[in-house]
């Protein structure tokens, strides 16, 4: 049974790890627990309303680090439940109050890297698992608080290039669109491609605003790409035409591929709950 025990730990702190790793250097990977969390979520929310929506973003991140936390937590409890309680020695007045219990207890002191000392394990090499477990602990959160900062600049990219774009058509015909907007445009949008595979979780966070949403950004991209046609003999405007057209593209792919949007912009833009003809004045 101690044999169990301890590899069903090492496992579950293996996975944890795992999950970890491909959550923050190996983004867009589908078996990876946030992933699950953040469409979990989102499903959820889809059937109790847009309300509920607007949280599934921020609850999954947050439900993604708890599960993180508690996978680290019960897996090296796992591990140290053979030796406890009768290969550890107590503090004075700390009472033992069983293997489980004291295994968890001993797991998040360690893993908070707090170092309280009142229950020391006494085999030389279960007892150096404490310090290591205080180590990974203290990576886990500070990983987690730097992918928390990551998210919210590249929400930040997608509001303001989704604001720039509907102020701009409010006040201008689609085709009255500059071919330095164009390129602008196709810079930026390529930016919040590469954002939706690097945060996939961003893709959750749904807009108070729909000016500011995905939705809406598309739609209006897509209306300029529309109105503009065929630019005839303008080859600069030609060019940048086709690099918007493509950009779109690229993104219509990712979000194929990530979230099991349409292939094609009218699919995204159905899925988005944007309707392809939306007028922005």
């Amino acid at each position: 049974m101690s044999f169990v025990s301890v590899i069903a730990g090492a496992a579950l702190v293996l996975l944890a790890l795992r999950d970890v790793f491909h959550t923050l250097f190996h983004p867009g990977d589908h078996g990876a627990f946030s992933a699950k969390i953040c469409a979990g979520l989102w499903a959820v929310g889809s059937r109790a309303g847009r309300r509920a929506r607007l949280l599934a973003g921020p609850s999954a991140v947050a439900a993604t680090i708890v599960v993180w936390v508690a996978m680290l937590v019960v897996g090296f409890a796992l591990v140290y439940l053979p030796w406890l309680p009768d290969g550890a020695t107590y503090g004075h007045g700390v009472p033992s109050t069983g293997g489980v219990e004291d295994a968890l207890y001993l797991s998040s002191v360690a893993l908070a890297t707090l170092g309280l000392g009142d229950i020391v394990l006494t085999q030389p090499w279960v007892r150096l698992l404490t310090p290591l477990q205080g180590l990974l602990g203290f990576g886990v959160l500070t990983a987690a608080i730097g992918w928390v900062s990551q998210i919210y600049p590249a929400l930040a990219r997608r509001r303001s290039l989704a604001l720039e774009v509907d102020s701009a058509l409010r006040v201008a015909d689609p085709a009255e669109v500059t071919d330095e907007q164009l390129r602008d445009w196709s810079a930026s949008l390529s930016g919040v491609t590469v954002d939706l595979v690097q945060n996939s979780e961003t893709f959750y966070f749904l807009e108070s605003d729909p000016r500011l949403g995905l939705g809406r950004l598309v739609a209006g991209l897509d209306s300029v790409v529309s109105a503009l046609g065929d630019p005839g003999g303008d080859a600069r405007r030609s060019v940048a035409s086709r690099t918007l057209d493509e950009a779109l593209d690229q993104l219509a792919s990712v979000l194929a591929a990530q979230f099991g949007l349409p292939r094609d912009r009218r699919g995204v833009l159905a899925a988005l709950e944007v309707e392809p003809g939306h007028d922005h004045h």
